[in-house]
């Protein structure tokens, strides 16, 4: 818990930005050539099929995975980032008392 408290201000606002920036280009996404031409080929199949849709199951299944996908990303990115700054910043603070302690001697 003590950890949970310390800099949490900080965790949060990293967390939300990142979250912010990755919703926005995904919504930037939607509105692409690419976006379009994926979702006009699907509107034709629909109308040009004949055979039956997906199953309930396999529906409810493609969800969560596409939930997983949507959350665990942007997770995997700011644990990434952060884990990285953790990172420099000891090697900077290690440097830092390195250099300390060889002007003493």
């Amino acid at each position: 818990m003590k950890y949970l408290a310390k800099n949490w201000q900080q965790r949060t606002i990293i967390i939300v930005l990142i979250s912010l920036i990755f919703s926005g280009l995904m919504w930037t996404i939607e509105f692409s050539s690419w976006a379009e031409s994926i979702n006009n080929s699907a509107m034709m199949t629909e109308s040009h099929s004949d055979e039956k849709s997906a199953p309930f199951i396999f529906m409810l299944v493609m969800s969560f995975v596409k939930l997983l996908v949507l959350t665990l990303v942007p997770f995997t990115v700011t644990y990434g980032l952060v884990a990285l700054v953790n990172k420099v910043s000891k090697s900077q603070k290690r440097s830092a008392k390195t250099m300390h302690t060889q002007r003493n001697r």
